[in-house]
Order: C-alpha cells, then structure tokens, then sequence
C-alpha cells in the first residue's frame, strides 16, 4: 500500500475528483470511516453527507478508484443514479475492476443496482477506470488504453460491444495552404489517449489525444473514429502555433512554482491530467493544460474544421497553466488558473 500512496501523491500533474452536490447530499470520494469495520481501510468509497448539517448519510459497498470522476444520470425509468468505476495505474487497490452503478433514491440511496466486470481484468487494471464516468440512459463509453472502446448497457450493466480506436480518419492542418486535409484510415501504434478528458453525447465519445494535438471522436455504433488537429497555442497577435509543443512557467499569481514536473510544465498534450471536458447547450469546451480552449460543435454531420467552433485563451503564452473544469451559470462561464479566476459573459 505504500508504493501505491507515495507515487500517487508524487504525481503533481494528477487532477484528483471534485466533491459533487445532489439535492441537499455532497458526494466525496475518501477512505471508509474509522468506526467502520466491514469496508477496506485501503480503499476509497463514494460517500454522502447533509449539506446542511454535515452529518454523514452513507457509505457505498462498491469502492471507488480515485482517478475515476463519477458522473450523475438518469436510469431509463427517471431514477436518478451515480456511476463510479474501479482500476487504474500505480497498483490502485480497489477490485474489483469495473463499473457500479449506484442509486440516488431516498430509499435506497447508496445501493448498488448492478456492477460490471470485464472479461480481462487483468489487462484492463492498468488503465480501467481514468474516465469521467458519462452515461445516458442506454449506454456507458469505457476506454481501454489506446485500442478500444467498450460500450456497456446501462441498464443491465451488461457488455454491448467493442470497437478499435487505433484505426482513424485523420483531418490534418496544412499550415502551407491553411486548410484542413483528410487522411482516411490511418492506423495508429503506441498511441495513448487521456481517459478522463472525455465527453459522451448520443452515439459519440469525445476525448483529448495524448502527446499529439488531437480531439476524437468515436462512435460507439459504427465504431468509426476521426481525429481532429489542434493549435498547440496562440500568439499575441491573434495567429495560431501549430506542430510544435509548448510549455508554460508553472507560477502562480505569488509568483510561487507550482511543480517542476515536465508534466505539469508541457501544453497538456503529453501525460498529465486535464480538467474534465463541459457540454453548453450541443458545444463541448475542452482546455488544455496551458489554459486554450477548444469548443467543439457536437452535431457536426463531418468532425472537420466546422466542427472546430472556437480557439481561444485564458492567459499570456508560456504564462498561463489550469487543470480546472469551467462551470457555467446565468449566461456567464467562470473558468480558472494558477494565476486569475475569469468570468466570461455579457453584464
């Protein structure tokens, strides 16, 4: 358990899950309680308090890895429900490997109403459960590494299909002509994706591209993939910086060092965890480590350059780094880094 502690909390670049509020319940994810006898000391649970008294309500039997992001739904009877994951890297405990959805009725609160294993467990507990866990009434998107997708029922927790992601529709950026071109079929290797920046909407998981400047999109149906080049950054006069990676000073507004870790100082595009992906209205907004964000249509018929909406910044180049999720409220985005908190809207 050691090993697992001292290099979970060595890794500065990590974005860690984000209390939840539902109704009048807060949702943490944190070991058992002292007093509790039945649950593993070592392990992480989702757990409920008042948030008007700050009692504790209850406790999960399902664990819950730390690198997971639960997200709240609807069962297709309206039920409202939190789906919660298991498996990742550095030998996270918790087992086993796979998904719990839990209930969020009055009556049951808590309960499991059904749990899903892979059929490999031990291959899928490297990278099993980095998602942020989106969900619809039908259907569940779970990455495995760089290779597939597993859609699973969301009502039966049962296994629907699985389909390749290293085989691609590439629109590449010619910074010759200025124009996107189309690379069908392209086969990736030794490809990696980042799991938890992902969105699922309708047919479609949305997720960021590890170490090349990528959104993808796949559809769990037809199983097809596109990828969608992306500015690394922009320049002061407006211009975009393409193919070449870059970095940020890691200060914050003291002028204090956040990290020296090389990933924490890249542009996001390399191993590190980025803030989880908001859905306003159909556009997705995804921000990279050194605070660009990119707003994606998410009906575009073509995942080419129409369904890129927007690049913009939240910061001077090189000086500006985030892993924060923008929330939204009242016609105003609020989003964060090291530096500023930004409110972005009409008076």
């Amino acid at each position: 358990m050691g090993t697992y502690l001292d290099a979970y909390r060595g890794e500065a670049f990590n974005k860690q899950f984000d209390s939840v509020l539902f109704e009048d319940i807060i949702l943490n994810v944190e070991p058992p309680l002292e007093s509790d006898s039945t649950r593993i000391k070592e392990w992480n649970y989702l757990h409920a308090f008042n948030k008007n008294t700050g009692n504790h309500e209850w406790t999960t039997q399902a664990a819950i890895t730390h690198y997971n992001t639960p997200v709240i739904g609807e069962t297709s009877e309206g039920k409202p429900a939190i789906l919660i994951g298991r498996g990742g890297p550095h030998g996270v405990p918790e087992r086993p490997v796979g998904l719990s959805l839990i209930s969020l009725e009055q009556n049951n609160a808590g309960e499991s109403l059904w749990h899903w294993e892979p059929e490999a467990p031990n291959k899928l507990s490297g990278y099993g459960a980095l998602n942020t866990q989106h969900w619809d009434t039908e259907k569940i998107s779970w990455i495995y590494k760089c290779e597939e997708n597993l859609t699973v029922n969301s009502n039966t927790g049962e296994l629907m299909s699985q389909k390749p992601l290293n085989i691609v529709d590439q629109y590449i950026y010619d910074e010759t002509d200025k124009t996107y071109h189309l690379n069908e079929g392209v086969v990736l290797k030794n490809s990696e994706n980042q799991f938890h920046c992902n969105m699922a909407v309708n047919d479609y998981t949305f997720y960021m591209v590890m170490h090349k400047p990528f959104i993808a999109r796949h559809n769990m149906v037809t199983g097809k993939n596109e990828h969608l080049e992306l500015p690394h950054e922009k320049n002061a006069d407006g211009s975009f910086i393409w193919k070449t990676p870059q970095t940020n000073d890691g200060f914050n507004a003291k002028g204090q060092l956040h990290s020296n870790d090389a990933r924490v100082l890249g542009d996001g595009f390399q191993r590190s965890f980025l803030g989880s992906p908001v859905m306003i209205n159909n556009y997705i907004y995804f921000t990279n480590a050194i605070g660009m964000v990119y707003v994606i249509d998410a009906n575009a018929e073509r995942f080419d350059e129409r369904a890129l909406v927007s690049v913009n910044d939240l910061g001077e180049k090189g000086k500006t780094w985030t892993v924060n999720t923008l929330s939204f409220a009242n016609g105003h985005i609020y989003h964060r880094t090291l530096k500023e908190i930004i409110c972005i809207g009409g008076e």
